[in-house]
């Protein structure tokens, strides 16, 4: 959601970016015509030589975009790749080398695809990487080594050994659940967490579909929480914001202190 210098939400079929030193919403949803009728369902961005997006669907696509800058010797114009045929259920989450020749993508069935990405050759090369016996949930990559995280378990895969495959422990993930009391006469709901997100030096934040709670892990307490109209449909942290999309499509904005800049549409 938040790359540190825009702001992108999710709108059904489309992208968009908010520039927070401009203050105005820039519509990049023009390129991605060819998603009418595939909803998105993942985006990760990247800043490094060039600024890039990559967008998953519902379908399975994998969207990859070089946008344009304004600075002096690089490319002014939009790039787009498809990736197709790789992946037959949602790709729920995406990864990027720091150099952004590799873009790694992870779907519901627990296939994981690496994408070499040439935008100077203007081909893009898939390759499935993992397939697991259930969704994948995380893709971290650092030094070579590429983290997924899964419904099941989590592993290591060492892309410069052959891909080696790592467990990290020696069973399966244990579940633990969240009662919700609830005086309707209808059964306890599990409440589903989402991924945990560092938010300073001491403590995470994580969330489910009805708000957010930001946790100390070594005092072992929750130290805030907040809950909203609307359920989340998912957030983004910095080391002093919090980032929250909405299902009714509001981006909400959590810090200790106010933004200098008006962000537009993003409330404070």
């Amino acid at each position: 959601m938040y790359s540190g210098k825009s702001l992108p939400s999710l709108v059904c079929q489309f992208y968009y970016f908010s520039s927070r030193s401009l203050c105005r919403t820039r519509d990049r949803a023009c390129p991605c015509v060819m998603l009418k009728n595939d909803p998105i369902s993942s985006v990760r961005l990247l800043s490094c030589l060039d600024d890039m997006v990559a967008v998953g669907t519902e379908s399975g696509l994998v969207v990859v975009f070089q946008l344009g800058s304004n600075v002096p010797g690089h490319s002014k114009k939009h790039q787009k790749f498809t990736i197709e045929d790789q992946h037959e259920a949602a790709v729920v989450c995406t990864e990027w080398s720091a150099n952004g020749m590799k873009l790694f993508s992870g779907d519901k069935a627990g296939k994981v695809v690496f994408t070499a990405v040439d935008f100077y050759e203007g081909v893009c090369r898939p390759t499935v990487l993992i397939t697991e016996p259930s969704p994948v949930v995380q893709l971290h990559y650092l030094h070579k080594t590429l983290l997924v995280s899964t419904h099941q378990r989590t592993l290591l895969c060492y892309t410069d050994q052959d891909c080696k495959i790592q467990q990290v422990g020696q069973k399966p993930r244990k579940r633990i659940k969240l009662l919700d009391n609830t005086r309707t006469g209808k059964p306890p709901s599990d409440q589903q967490f989402g991924l945990l997100y560092v938010i300073n030096d001491q403590q995470l934040v994580s969330w489910h579909n009805g708000g957010l709670l930001v946790v100390d892990p070594v005092e072992n307490l929750i130290v805030g929480s907040c809950y909203f109209r609307k359920p989340v449909l998912n957030i983004a942290c910095t080391e002093e914001e919090i980032f929250v999309l909405t299902e009714d499509r509001e981006a909400i904005r959590i810090a200790m202190k106010p933004e200098t800049a008006r962000l537009g549409n993003v409330q404070t």
